[in-house]
Formats: C-alpha cells, structure tokens, sequence
C-alpha cells in the first residue's frame, strides 16, 4: 500500500472508517472518553469506541456495549433459520461458565440459569407463565401437577405444588392440599374495614353483575342474603322459603341433627341463661319489637346434681308476660287474664282415642264435662 502519510483518508480511500482523530488512533481514550466513528469523508456514523467501551448512538459509553436510541428505537436479535426449534439467547456469563441466559426459541421465552442452563421461567407464546416447569397449563403455573388432590385442573389459570401438595383454581373450584398447615387454605381481607364478599349468579338489571350471597364484616360478622349483618350470624330472605334447613341422613333410630345452645362458662351459677329463641316482627310504627322468647336457664350447676328450666314468655299489652315454666319439679302454667283450655271434643271422638293414658284429661262437649282416664277408664270430673 502507498505512504499515506501527510495525507487524510478524505483524500484518499473515502470508503475508510476512521476515528475523529485519524493522528493518534483511540490511544489514550478509555472507558467512556470515546472517539466517533467517521467514514473517510468525515461523515459521523451511530458508533464511538474507546480502548474499554462501545458506543452506538452515544459518544460516553458507560459499559462494554452501550446503545441510545429514541424513545421506538428497537432491538433486533434475528436468527437466520426457519427452524422454529433454534435459539436465539442472551447470555450473561461469570468467567467460563454460562450465569443466566435468556433465549427464545420454538415460539417461547425461556429464562436459564446455571452452568447446565436449567429453566427457571417460561413465557408461552399462549401467554401461560411457567416458573419450575417449561409447560404451564395456566396463565401462572408454579411447578405444578395437573392433578391436586386428585382433582383434575388441567384447565386452571393458576397451578403451585405437585400433586400431592399445592393449591389449584380452575374455572369453578380451588383446591388445596398438603404443605406446613396441612390442608388448611387462608381466604383474607386485611384492614380495619375489609370485609369478604361471596357472588354467585348474574343480576341482569345491573349489568349482570353477580349478586352478593354471603358477606364476611371485618368485624367477623357473617351476612347470608345481606350484606350488613347486626349479628356474628345474621339470615335475610325476603320469600316464605325455608331460611334453614338443618339435615341428617344417618339411618340410626337415636341419631337426629341437634341444633346446640351452648354457654361456654367457667363459673356457671343458678338464674345463668343458657339461651333464648327469640321471635320478632314489625310494629304499627314502622319499627322491630320481640315479641315472644323461649329461654333456658340454669337453676342448680352443682356437678352430678344439675337443673335447669324451660320458660315461655309473650307480650300481652305491650309488656312480656311469662306464661308457662317447665322447670325440675313442676310445669307452672301462669296468667291472671286467662285459664287453661283443656282439648274439647265430643264423646264419640273422646271414645275414639287411642290407647289414652292414665292421666289423661278432655273436656267433652256433648256432655259439658271435664273426663279423665283413670284406671283404665274415662271418669267425669264432677
């Protein structure tokens, strides 16, 4: 080649790259004191390197590869093959041994660690995000089993654990097995004023948005058909329906659902109560009132020599009225308004009965009479 010095590349070969200083080269400019790439007319080009750095579209590269571009500047890896199944990866690597890489390949994004580049993390071209697993059958899948529990969730948008623990949610169940709580799964709303809500169903007069069916209050108060329950359990219906239905199918003679009134007490005392059924309704004024109870109390807690009573109250002229008590020695019937009406029936229904238990007492009205069965016969009382 001829001596070209004295001479710039302008002069000479313009299909020459050169650095801005064509005198002295890059010696001197390190890290990110980098020179621009010129072609030999001294046009600019996108590069600028130094002795440490690279720069595209900037001048002061700050690493060994740095690229600026405007704000849809894009990034093209292009691999050169119609083989779906190649790879194209960026590879991050400590020494000789690959650290992480990330590759695309057969229409997925895979995220690789380690020396043996291990998957860690999958993106699906479907969208499903696997982590543990290069085949998620969900949106989100964490190193599932498409089974948990035995159930089968192969159409779930969220998979975690294997089959024997994990958590599962398909379309129309969630499914929880195993782990350090066994088979125990946490549903939580936490905050002052955070509450649960339950929705089944489609109200078409409001854009057929679920309804609400059971609402849990931050106060733990529980709504079933309300959603501001004034009760730990608090039971809405606005039909006649049954409100509850308390069920046993058990074919055993002695066994029957059993519906408990428990107080929970370590100092139990006679007068404790034990628990009121309470009726209520409506007033003339708009307002709720109780109108009768049943109530349970305790007359003797003494160990091995318990008693209790049963008492019925009403409210007669605005005011509740106790009208009988079962109790452990005696039923008390109680009025000062009122009597005692025994059943009334002629003789020939009184006859009729069946099998009438000494004791028994009627009032026949064909004869005007109160009968009693004594003995095994009917005696007229006076």
């Amino acid at each position: 080649m001829a001596d070209l010095t004295g001479t710039t590349p302008a002069d000479t070969y313009k299909g020459l790259l050169q650095v801005n200083d064509y005198t002295d080269g890059i010696a001197g400019n390190t890290g990110s004191s980098a020179l621009a790439i010129q072609d030999g007319a001294g046009n600019a080009t996108a590069l600028a390197i130094s002795t440490d750095n690279v720069g595209i579209g900037t001048t002061s590269p700050a690493a060994p590869l740095h690229i600026v571009g405007t704000p849809s500047s894009t990034l093209i890896l292009e691999r050169d093959s119609a083989d779906i199944s190649a790879i194209s990866s960026v590879i991050f690597k400590d020494g000789s041994d690959d650290q992480v890489r990330i590759s695309s390949t057969d229409s997925k994004f895979l995220f690789e660690t380690g020396a043996a580049s291990t998957p860690r993390m999958v993106i699906e071209a479907d969208g499903n995000v696997g982590i543990g697993t290069t085949s998620p059958a969900a949106s989100l899948t964490v190193a599932q089993s498409a089974t948990i529990a035995g159930v089968d969730l192969t159409n779930a948008c969220f998979l975690a654990g294997t089959a024997t623990v994990g958590i599962g949610i398909d379309d129309n169940e969630i499914i929880k097995k195993g782990g350090a709580n066994g088979n125990e799964l946490n549903i939580g709303s936490q905050g002052s004023a955070a509450s649960i809500k339950f929705k089944t169903g489609a109200d078409p007069t409001n854009g057929d948005i679920p309804y609400e069916r059971m609402t849990i209050e931050a106060d733990g108060n529980v709504g079933i058909g309300t959603t501001s329950p004034d009760a730990p359990l608090h039971i809405l219906e606005s039909g006649t329906a049954d409100m509850l239905i308390i069920e046993s199918t058990d074919s055993g003679a002695l066994n029957s659902p059993d519906l408990t009134l428990y107080r929970n007490s370590a100092t139990p005392l006679a007068e404790d109560k034990l628990g009121v059924l309470k009726f209520s309704g409506n007033h003339s004024g708009g307002g709720t009132k109780l109108y009768a109870h049943i109530e349970g109390t305790i007359v003797d807690p003494t160990n091995t020599a318990e008693e209790s009573k049963l008492t019925f109250e009403v409210r007669r002229a605005g005011a509740f009225e106790p009208r009988m008590e079962v109790g452990p020695d005696k039923v008390e019937v109680s009025s000062t308004t009122g009597g005692v009406i025994m059943p009334r029936m002629t003789t020939a229904q009184r006859n009729a009965i069946a099998s009438p238990t000494n004791g028994e007492m009627v009032y026949d009205t064909d004869l005007n009479k109160f009968y009693g069965y004594a003995n095994n016969a009917w005696t007229a009382l006076h």
